[in-house]
């Protein structure tokens, strides 16, 4: 009996602590490792850890200690991880019939806070509270801020003061791209509703930005300013209107590094937005001046500019030039938006684009059924392109041009007729592509009166246009870096008179221009149909430069497919229409085309290919030639071993049967020609290099 009752009075206290533990973990809700301990030092807390109410987040304390004091109470807390996710609005309430209001109808009463409810109870007790851990907000799908050992004080008078260590990023394995050390405070009335003050670093090199304004859930003002004299003001709206948020920017020369948040709220990296996907855009030292407004929500995505100028920034694509290109300004103004309709997405648009005085219209509209982009440049000084012409070419510097010049490009592209256009011309029994048969699955529409509206001054000293009429001294570099030097002449070896290659003249034409006597230098027609072919194959397979394009791009040029190059191109071939005539404009051709590895004009072709000289290779030899003139090293390798196969043989017939159809040659001339075969000299050496 006494053994029971010393065993009651050990063990009664133990299982009434346990069945304490219990009824807590229950009615706060965590886990078995939760425990309690009060003692005359406080209350101590151990395992904390639950899920918000609401889904409003979830959070896990290691250790929690509250003590009182002579100054009020003091709270630790360690081992704190929190997440507080990014909520989702709800849809709104929707009624077939509007409502109405009554006169003396009493507006619903605004939900009440419980963390206001609570600290209002607390007001007069003066509270400390530290914190060691961190506690990561979701702002947005791409952008965090964790909070790192964020402090509180509650004075008691209702006040509300913290400070803390913020970082930014992306995700949390991402590396942060911005630290911040802030101040922060509010009332107990409205513990949401914050000012803020403090410092942002965003480069690691100790140069703070210095940040301001007011912060709540549904809206925010903050004023920007950085070391360098850069500033802006920055405004966000929660619910605008029904469903729909917005954020507004007024910028003066600020980073534009620092807008990578707001990026961020639209769902996209910056680089992303600026356009990444045919490029490099580098915004390090790029800086930002106007209005931007940035509204989301409801299926509808709409950002305005307003007189915006981006000033030194840099853009490294292939696509526009061979090298990175650095404007020192751009200016851009108006309005683009992506929003979700009943039949899917539609993107729409239009911009005004301004650099170097040059100013250009741009409309467009991405959607299910179709797109439609129109360009537009407004009457221009023609000396205003070339100043303007983004990674323009070294040997176009010191080009005076007179006169002024306007150009627009449209086009209307039906996704249907695209579809059916391709299962016609591209899937099993494909028709050739034709455009006099052919129905365009859109229209193309384009103007740039260049040879009408621009007079040369004079051409940068990289440019000798006179002296193409005589003995030029053309220099040019081979594949494997060997620089070599050609006297466009007789007495050069590596020359031949236009009049010495009858052969090889037609072959040419027939094979790379078709209507070279005919044109200024630009075949609309086949820039058309070669645009249609593109479009159809979905990528870039087939060009449409005519045999003067091709010389100016080996005089001066290079092979890259720009679109600096193609209009420096442009430009120069014009050039050499209003300078030269056609037969020693397709002599220059025929002497400096590449037509094989280490192989430049058709005398050292001939003796490469055939081991003969240009003037006694027959009609077949000579349209063996020009059809390798779009891939002159790849079409050797093919015919390294001295055969050719039937179906390039097929090929060679087809094109005696063009010239005889248009009649370039006789039908006597034609049958010979057909009789022919073809010997190629073998160059195994090319076997070794596949």
């Amino acid at each position: 009996m006494g053994t029971s009752l010393v065993a009651g009075a050990a063990i009664g206290p133990a299982l009434a602590e346990a069945k304490v533990h219990e009824r807590l973990r229950e009615r706060l809700g965590v886990d078995e490792q939760f425990a309690i301990n009060v003692d005359l030092g406080g209350l101590e807390l151990r395992g904390l850890s639950r899920a918000l109410p609401d889904d409003r987040g979830q959070f896990r304390v290691e250790r929690l200690r509250i003590r009182p004091g002579a100054r009020g109470l003091s709270i630790e807390i360690e081992g704190l991880d929190a997440l507080i996710p990014r909520r989702q609005p709800k849809p709104a309430a929707t009624s077939l019939a509007p409502h109405t209001a009554e006169p003396n109808e009493l507006k619903p009463a605004a939900p009440r806070d419980p963390i206001a409810d609570i600290l209002i109870k607390l007001r007069g007790i003066p509270i400390t509270i530290t914190t060691e851990g961190r506690v990561v907000l979701e702002l947005t799908d791409g952008l965090r801020a964790t909070a790192i050992d964020p402090q509180l004080e509650l004075p008691g008078d209702g006040r509300i003061v913290g400070r803390g260590q913020f970082e930014f990023g992306s995700g949390a394995a991402a590396p942060s791209w911005a630290r911040a050390a802030l101040e922060f405070s509010s009332v107990d009335a409205r513990p949401r509703d914050l000012s803020l003050r403090g410092s942002v670093d965003l480069d690691g090199e100790g140069e703070d930005m210095v940040i301001a304004g007011r912060a709540s859930p549904t809206r925010a003002a903050l004023e920007l300013h950085e070391p360098k004299g850069g500033h802006a003001s920055v405004a966000f709206e929660r619910g605008f209107e029904p469903g729909r948020d917005r954020l507004t920017l007024d910028a003066f020369a600020l980073p534009l590094a620092l807008l990578e948040p707001l990026a961020l709220l639209s769902g996209q990296r910056l680089a992303d937005a600026l356009g990444e996907r045919e490029g490099r855009v580098f915004v390090d030292d790029a800086r930002i001046t106007g209005h931007v407004e940035l509204v989301r929500g409801a299926g509808l995505t709409r950002v305005r500019l307003d007189a915006v100028e981006l000033a030194d920034i840099t853009l490294d694509s292939e696509l526009l030039a061979p090298d990175p290109i650095f404007f020192s300004t751009l200016q851009l103004d108006g309005e683009l938006a992506r929003e979700h309709t009943a039949t899917g997405p539609r993107s729409f648009g239009n911009l005004v684009l301004g650099h170097a005085g040059v100013t250009m219209q741009l409309s467009a509209q991405l959607d299910a059924a179709a797109f439609d982009l129109n360009l537009e440049l407004p009457t221009t000084p023609c000396q205003a392109l070339i100043h303007a012409l983004p990674g323009a070419p070294p040997v176009l510097a010191g080009t005076e041009l007179r006169g002024e010049i306007d150009a627009h490009f449209g086009l209307h592209l039906d996704f249907a007729a695209l579809a059916k256009a391709r299962e016609r011309h591209l899937g099993q029994g494909a028709e050739p592509l034709d455009l006099r048969t052919f129905e365009a699955p859109g229209e193309l529409r384009f103007s740039l009166p260049y040879l009408e509206r621009c007079e040369l001054v004079r051409l940068g000293p990289g440019v000798d246009l006179p002296a193409l009429a005589g003995p030029y001294r053309h220099r040019f570099e081979t594949g494997s870096g060997v620089e070599k030097r050609r006297v466009l002449a007789p007495g050069d070896s590596g020359y031949v008179p236009l009049a010495s290659v009858p052969q090889l003249a037609r072959a040419f034409v027939i094979l790379e221009d078709t209507r070279y006597w005919e044109h200024d230098g630009f075949d609309r027609e086949q820039i058309e149909r070669a645009f249609w072919f593109n479009v159809l194959e979905g990528r870039i397979s087939r060009g449409a430069s005519t045999i003067s394009q091709q010389a100016t791009r080996s005089l001066w040029l290079g092979i890259d497919r720009s679109v600096a190059r193609k209009l420096s191109e442009a430009m120069l071939a014009a050039e050499l229409e209003r300078s030269l005539d056609k037969r020693r404009i397709l002599e220059i051709y025929l002497n400096i085309i590449e037509l094989g590895p280490e192989v430049h004009g058709v005398a050292e072709a001939a003796r490469y290919h055939f081991g003969k000289e240009p003037r006694n290779l027959s009609l077949i030899e000579a349209l063996h030639l020009a059809s390798m003139a779009p891939a002159p090293v790849a079409y050797s390798r093919r015919f390294a071993t001295g055969k050719t196969d039937s179906e390039w043989r097929a090929h060679l017939l087809r094109q005696i049967r063009r010239l005889q159809i248009r009649r370039l040659i006789t039908p006597a001339q034609a049958e010979e020609a057909a009789k022919l075969h073809l010997s190629l000299r073998a160059h195994p050496e090319l076997l070794q290099n596949r």
